[in-house]
């Protein structure tokens, strides 16, 4: 299975890792425990359990790199079922010997819900947990000494309360791998949709510039009747230019050949015009991205093109290329007549398509137009990224190889953010606060035992919802200070407290809770420390050694769940965020080839559109024969190319028929599109066309100019036409309903 898409999978492995590690970490703390009462039950009893509950256990770790992780789940769902079996038959193989300490089976009812979290879903790990605390308490309060014994509502409802907060954030982990694995389809779907139409736009941006600059350009020198050799070189450019976008260059370009490529598309356009070069010392090594360097000379064509058809014949012009460490840029100067850039014109499509648009698309490009009239103008062109080492092989240019800035957040991983995770916690103290209110703690001391409850719920409280991963040092110290040593202290300074066995089991309960979830969010040696001073005013207050008859021992059970944190923060924590990271790149690249798919579609398509319309007369124009029958030709088609790039909501059948034939009689037709009809029903679009396609056939001279206007301007739509017979003015509403009135004769 793929593991950069079965996140979901992956998170169910790591989950039953972490519970194998449980298993293994809670057999080893029993086994004091387990020695000494193996005399009270039959001696079945004791192998048979390790069997049955931690074989099956201990085996899910090693299933869970399985390729098939079936196999972990039976072994999960054995161990899940196992332990409540196993715990009720103690009953039947119990001796009747009354016990000090809790049943040793019984005191890691947790471990039958984390096993069922991995197995099940959420409600049949919950419902098995509530299952094994019950039948764990009833054994614990059927086995124990009266003297050593508790309330059995406030040990079930601790048994309970405890373990669920880390069954619940087993479930939570386990479900943040789903919700990634539901979410992933869609979002690598939307990714591919957006990465295919940017393609798409891009594409169509690209051969909108080449139409302007070569097709349409050629077509326009033969209408206007230029040189013959000039029309039939700069032909033969332009099918090689449609030749080359067939067959793209490499992907990387060197500095010096950067150089050579930037000053091969000014010459092209005017040999004599002077440039300079200047390569910064030290790159020799780096490459530049290929298409940045096309689509900068095809650009800075264009701006030199621009110069030499309107700065005027006495201009001055210049053309530098720097290239350095960040980048490149061409500057192309002039001191001709300049022109106002504050005044946008639909019709200036050299600086729209050719030079803004063009470096728009390029992701580190940029374009800067300086002009006003009589100072000249200057167009900047730049591109600055990452330069690519040539010693290193690239399979694929701009693939994105960086992993996170940061591990995936543990209150993330763990749902703690979540209304459930508060809920829980919330019950949690309920529990807890229900439990004290039974004891005679509280109505021998109730300021101390409210005062443990309060720095209970304050640290609990404050494990959820401090930001950052790990928590500030200082905020974390705070946290395990109150949560631990802090609370326990008073709890072992009282004595009803320390007397009472639900107010002591809750106390070290909360110290190991607040310890644990510490750790996982990343303070895993203050973690540490603070559950280790709990254990010092624990052994402290007992005696050294403490009082066997009690029941009670330094709880080194509590060790188990920070054991397993720790395993958590230090090992799968980082291998959770890789699983992230190579979603992430999974997302990047089905974006990268849904753009590339479509991105050759598109060219395909308008290689075809292109072919189709322009190539035969290119290579007309391209050949020795005179071309002086296909001039009108040639400027009927350049029209309607510029149609196409202009109105592209008009460049549809009817009306590039109808504008054609009035063209051919001699009407100036004018399109232009401002967008204002992008968003309309196409039922809307086909009235406006109707009523274009009237007009222009109706005009048998003179001009007429259809402008689909910005979507904030009222008219929507104005047709002018103007010719012998008058000029009539039709203006269409947003439903193209059309309002015609007479302007003058």
């Amino acid at each position: 299975m793929d593991a950069r898409v079965a996140i979901a999978d992956r998170f169910v492995r790591l989950a039953g890792r972490l519970v194998a590690v449980g298993y293994l970490i809670a057999l080893l703390l029993v086994i004091p425990d387990l020695a000494d009462q193996a005399g009270a039950v039959a001696a079945w009893w004791t192998p048979c359990t390790i069997v049955v509950v931690f074989g099956p256990g201990l085996a899910m770790g090693a299933l869970s790199f399985h390729p098939d992780s079936g196999w972990m789940r039976r072994a999960a769902t054995l161990a899940a079922i196992g332990y409540p079996v196993a715990t009720g038959a103690w009953l039947i193989a119990w001796h009747h010997v009354p016990l000090h300490a809790d049943q040793w089976l019984a005191d890691v009812p947790a471990l039958a819900g984390l096993a069922a979290a991995v197995a099940w879903p959420a409600w049949v790990g919950l419902l098995t947990l509530v299952v094994a605390t019950c039948v764990a308490t009833v054994v614990n309060h059927t086995g124990r000494a009266p003297e050593v014994n508790v309330p059995f509502v406030p040990d079930l409802l601790y048994a309970t309360g405890y373990s669920a907060l880390f069954v619940a954030g087993l479930l939570m982990f386990v479900r943040t791998g789903r919700l990634l694995q539901t979410i992933q389809l869609d979002a690598f779907r939307g990714a591919a949709s957006a990465a295919a139409l940017r393609g798409r736009a891009d594409e169509r941006a690209r051969f909108a510039a080449l139409t302007h600059d070569w097709v349409m350009s050629t077509l326009l020198t033969a209408a206007r009747g230029g040189d013959r050799d000039t029309v039939r070189r700069q032909a033969l450019r332009t099918l090689n230019y449609l030749d080359d976008l067939e067959h793209p260059f490499g992907r990387v370009v060197d500095a010096p050949n950067t150089a050579v490529r930037l000053r091969a598309a000014i010459t092209h356009i005017d040999p004599n015009l002077p440039i300079t070069v200047e390569i910064a010392p030290g790159i020799d090594r780096w490459a530049y991205p290929a298409a940045a360097v096309s689509v900068t000379a095809a650009a800075a064509g264009e701006a030199v093109r621009n110069s030499l058809r309107h700065a005027g014949s006495g201009a001055y012009r210049h053309v530098g290329v720097r290239l350095d460490g960040t980048g490149f840029e061409v500057t192309v100067s002039d001191d001709g007549v300049g022109f106002d850039t504050s005044v946008e014109r639909p019709d200036r499509l050299g600086i729209t398509l050719s030079i803004r648009a063009r470096m728009r698309q390029l992701g580190g490009g940029s374009a800067v137009i300086t002009s006003g009239l009589g100072v000249g103008t200057t167009v900047r062109l730049s591109w600055s990224g990452p330069l690519i080492d040539q010693r290193t092989v690239f399979g694929e240019y701009g693939r994105s190889v960086a992993k996170s800035p940061a591990p995936l957040g543990m209150r993330t991983l763990l749902g703690m953010r979540t209304p459930a995770a508060r809920l829980l916690v919330g019950g949690y103290l309920i529990a807890y606060a229900a439990s004290i209110a039974t004891t005679p703690a509280l109505s021998s001391d109730p300021w101390p035992t409210l005062a443990c409850l309060v720095l209970t719920v304050v640290a609990t409280a404050a494990v959820l919802a401090v930001p950052g991963d790990p928590p500030a040092l200082g905020v974390s110290l705070a946290i395990l200070a109150v949560g631990g040593p802090g609370q326990f202290a008073i709890a072992s300074a009282v004595s009803s407290m320390w007397q009472d066995t639900t107010a002591q089991e809750w106390s070290l309960g909360t110290a190991g809770a607040v310890c644990t979830f510490l750790c996982l969010r990343g303070r895993v040696a203050l973690g540490w420390v603070a559950l280790l001073l709990v254990f010092v005013e624990f052994a402290i207050r007992a005696g050294l050694p403490a009082d066997g008859a009690r029941g009670f021992t330094v709880p080194f059970l509590y060790l188990a769940p920070l054991v397993a944190a720790t395993f958590f923060a230090r090992i799968i924590r980082p291998v959770a965020s890789t699983v992230l990271d190579l979603r992430a790149d999974t997302l990047h690249r089905v974006s990268a080839e849904a753009a590339e798919a479509a991105a050759i579609a598109e060219r395909d398509r308008q290689l075809r559109r292109l072919g189709r319309l322009t190539r035969p007369l290119l290579e007309q124009l391209a050949g020795a024969a005179p071309i002086d029958d296909v001039r009108d030709e040639c400027a009927l088609q350049e029209a309607e190319l510029r149609d196409a790039l202009r109105a592209p909501q008009l460049a549809q059948s009817p009306v590039v028929a109808a504008a054609r034939a009035a063209r051919s009689r001699g009407v100036e037709v004018l399109l232009y599109d401002e967008h204002g009809l992008d968003d309309v029903t196409e039922q809307v679009r086909h009235r406006m066309r109707t009523v274009a396609v009237g007009e222009l056939d109706r005009a048998r001279d003179g001009s007429v100019v259809v402008r689909i206007q910005r979507p904030d301007r009222r008219p929507l739509v104005t047709i002018v036409a103007n010719g012998s017979d008058g000029t009539r003015r039709t203006e269409l509403d947003r439903d193209a309903h059309p309002s015609v009135r007479a302007v003058g004769a």
